[in-house]
């Protein structure tokens, strides 16, 4: 399954500042937890879109008949690295409008 975040995400990074966002895919009950991380750093002054791929060998797959839900945990962190103390950096992971458009791909196989 692949995942595109597709929003009007903003990453202000002072010039020397640094960020990430990450998040971790898994389905509930499972403990095998695919994650995937995107770095930025400064200066940036622009909106953002990432898209997470999981390769073949990395796919978990539900046992026949069962449903259960897939849990994605997101997390955005900036750090101020070496850029002046009165600078403002941040990432922003919403929509202007208030939508967040989030596609997700799925593979199935036969049980």
């Amino acid at each position: 399954w692949s995942s595109d975040v597709c929003s009007s995400d903003l990453a202000h990074l002072a010039r020397g500042a640094y960020g990430s966002e990450s998040a971790n895919y898994y389905f509930q009950g499972e403990p095998q937890s695919t994650r995937r991380q995107h770095n930025f750093s400064g200066p940036s002054d622009s909106d953002w879109q990432k898209t997470d791929t999981v390769g073949i060998g990395s796919l978990s797959f539900l046992p026949c008949g069962e449903e259960r839900f897939l849990n994605v945990n997101t997390e955005l962190r900036v750090s101020r690295g070496s850029s002046s103390s009165r600078a403002t950096s941040f990432l922003t992971m919403d929509s202007t409008d208030g939508r967040i458009d989030t596609v997700y791909h799925v593979a199935w196989k036969q049980c």
